[in-house]
C-alpha cells in the first residue's frame, strides 16, 4: 500500500477530518501540505522524500544526511 492509496482512504472513510486536504486529486499527492519525518534510516528516506518532493518540512531523527 502506497501513501497516495491511504490518503485515499482515510478521506473516504473519515470525511470530516479533511484528509482530502493532503490530495489534488486521486493520483496526486498534495505534498506541499505534508511534513515528513523518520529516525535512523527513516528518517534518511524522509531527506530523499524531500530532496524530491517540495514537502513543508523534513525533520531526521539521529539520521544521517546523504551527499552524494
Amino acid at each position: 500500500m502506497n501513501l497516495k492509496t491511504i490518503l485515499i482512504h482515510l478521506r473516504n472513510q473519515f470525511p470530516n477530518d479533511n484528509w482530502g486536504q493532503f490530495l489534488i486529486n486521486d493520483s496526486t499527492i498534495n505534498w506541499s501540505k505534508i511534513i515528513v519525518s523518520g529516525h535512523s534510516q527513516g528518517g534518511g528516506h524522509a531527506g530523499i522524500i524531500g530532496r524530491y518532493h517540495a514537502v513543508v518540512r523534513v525533520v531526521m531523527f539521529a539520521a544521517m544526511d546523504f551527499n552524494g
